[in-house]
């Protein structure tokens, strides 16, 4: 996740050297291309509030992280287990609520 400073950086960096995406990045080595050019789009729309705000909350609560690793050795280690138990009836639902998933997943094997 990069500061609200940072992206200013890129924006300021990438308007100097004339939208050049290449030369943005080999200058500063940040970000990747499409983050750029998505930040970009933002800030032609959203003018400074972009470059002010933090731009990603964090996908799943510290409380869900912990229960899920909490869970995790009750059920066996299991994986496929403890998101049953968690709430989710299926992997395909699961899949449907990606960023949830990740978050109990790395939770889950930060544990171990």
């Amino acid at each position: 996740m990069y500061s609200a400073e940072q992206r200013a950086k890129v924006i300021v960096t990438f308007a100097r050297f004339g939208c050049s995406t290449a030369d943005t990045i080999a200058k500063l080595g940040y970000p990747s291309r499409v983050t750029l050019h998505n930040w970009w789009k933002e800030y032609q729309i959203d003018g400074d509030e972009l470059l002010e705000r933090e731009h990603r909350r964090p996908r799943c609560s510290d409380e869900a992280k912990r229960d899920a690793v909490n869970r995790y050795p009750g059920h066996g280690k299991s994986l496929a287990r403890t998101i049953k138990a968690i709430g989710y009836p299926s992997r395909e639902e699961l899949s449907k609520r990606n960023d949830e998933r990740t978050q109990v997943i790395c939770a889950v094997r930060e544990k171990e």
